[in-house]
């Protein structure tokens, strides 16, 4: 049977508590996970195994300085 919606929010929950990230190293991870990409937009048709090239003029964010933890 697969988990259901709140067991995957729940277990990835528990995970997290147990392995912090700083806001960069989270950046990084979603980045390098293919969830969103360095314009910070998330690749939902990349969960779907949808296309998500799409050229747009939308500025590069800054991902959160490491110096700062996060403020």
């Amino acid at each position: 049977m697969d988990p259901s919606p709140k067991e995957i929010a729940e277990e990835a929950r528990r995970i997290l508590k147990e392995n912090p990230m700083t806001p960069h190293e989270l950046f990084e991870f979603l980045v390098e996970k293919g969830i969103i990409d360095r314009k910070g937009r998330v690749l939902v048709m990349k969960l779907f195994g949808g296309n998500n090239d799409q050229e747009d003029n939308t500025p590069e964010p800054t991902p959160p300085d490491p110096a700062k933890n996060g403020e």
